[in-house]
């Protein structure tokens, strides 16, 4: 084991001249910013491994590979040995990530990447083969770890898939999608939401739920707060888009309910964020609960069910996006909701669309706690062998020794 200064290991690539707004959706080349989520860009500047660390805000390290790019708010280097590899290097700094970010920053506003304080840092290096056993190890879990997120981002696009063909073409009685218009327009017909099947319907929201809103009791009464009665608020939002929502940021009092426009929602009631960055999130009441000004509710009639109405909602996201005013604060009016139509077809159609939405839902629900455990189990990994609790000794005939 040795202690090495990190800056004796590394080679500074050139400075970027492409700013960040050079990101191109969609781009062939990866395109590593100051951000922690790499993106594309359509031009690539280096071909051979980096790594590449923001210098702007807060502490973030991506490691270059293939053909990319990198932006003028990050700094690339690489590894200046054949004893270690780049790859090992970008393990060492995600090692060391939380001490960067406590000291390697400077300035009172957006905080600036010292670059001498990561260059001056210790690190402890071990035997160059031990090295490259880490690396391969990590390496296999982090291809299970991709392999993962591009499972999460197709189960997406199959559900986007599903939810136009669905709100579209619907689901028959024994399960399958009608024709398309262009195949079948005898069984379509034109609605203001677009060609809908001849058995659905086209009504306002307000005809067939019960549309509500809530209200936020005064700050100036400690009275009305904390009184154990459940309060939706735009501290929920990350709550939201995940079917229910059972618990609540804040909590008021009965004195808070009485003396405000906020009134009790029942369970099972649909609710839709109508302003602020979150606009357009949508969620199902798990438990009876209030809900502040913020947000948009509608208790179900006979005629809707309210997971189709949550789907419905999913669906024209988009939509509450583009009807948003406000240059501060994108909100939506009142007058839109209140002329907000709906195509919904029969009640067991429209469980039978719910169902289908679910089941993609679940899957990506599922398969997302499964990416959390790999996480979780990186994080372990990853702190045994960089802190070399777990010893691996040289190979002797290629394969590893724990």
């Amino acid at each position: 084991m040795s202690k090495i200064q990190f800056g004796c290991l590394i080679t500074e690539l050139p400075k970027s001249t492409l700013p960040a707004s050079a990101a191109s959706e969609g781009g062939p080349y990866l395109f590593i910013c100051s951000s922690s989520i790499p993106k594309a860009t359509d031009s690539w500047m280096q071909n051979r491994p980096a790594v590449v660390m923001g210098t702007g805000g807060v502490a973030s390290v991506n490691f270059g590979v293939g053909q990319f790019s990198y932006s003028t708010d990050t700094w690339a280097f690489r590894s200046n040995t054949e004893e270690y590899s780049t790859e090992f290097l970008y393990r060492k700094i995600q090692q060391n990530l939380s001490k960067i970010e406590y000291a390697g920053f400077e300035g009172s506003g957006l905080r600036h990447l010292r670059k001498d304080f990561v260059k001056s840092l210790i690190v402890d290096m071990p035997e160059p083969s031990v090295a490259s056993k880490i690396t391969r190890i990590l390496r296999v879990i982090d291809k299970t770890i991709e392999k993962t997120e591009t499972l999460i981002k197709k189960y997406h696009l199959i559900k986007a898939g599903l939810m136009q063909d669905l709100f579209t073409r619907g689901v028959t009685s024994d399960g399958k999608l009608r024709p398309k218009c262009e195949q079948a327009p005898e069984i379509y017909q034109e609605t203001p939401l677009g060609w809908i099947p001849k058995e659905w319907n086209v009504a306002l929201l307000d005809d067939i739920a019960k549309r509500g809103s809530g209200h936020t009791p005064s700050q100036s009464y400690p009275e009305y707060w904390n009184g154990g009665i459940k309060w939706l608020s735009l501290a929920d939002s990350w709550r939201m888009d995940n079917y229910f929502v059972a618990e609540s940021e804040k909590n008021i009092s009965s004195a808070g309910l009485a003396n405000s426009s906020a009134s009790m929602l029942p369970a099972g009631t649909v609710v839709v964020t109508r302003d602020g960055s979150r606009l357009g999130k949508s969620a199902i009441l798990k438990a009876e609960m209030a809900v502040s000004q913020h947000f948009m509710a509608w208790t179900c009639g006979s005629s809707l069910d309210n997971l189709f109405l949550y789907w419905t909602l999913q669906h024209r996201k988009r939509e509450f996006e583009n009807v948003a005013t406000g240059s501060t604060i994108p909100t939506i009016g009142l007058q839109f909701f209140k002329r907000f139509l709906v195509a919904h077809p029969d009640i067991g159609e429209q469980k039978r669309i719910a169902s289908v939405l679910g089941s993609c839902h679940e899957k990506i629900v599922s398969t997302q706690r499964e990416l959390e455990k790999l996480n979780l189990i990186k994080s372990g990994i990853m702190h045994d062998l960089l802190t070399y609790k777990v010893k691996l000794v040289p190979e002797q005939k290629g394969a590893a020794h724990v």
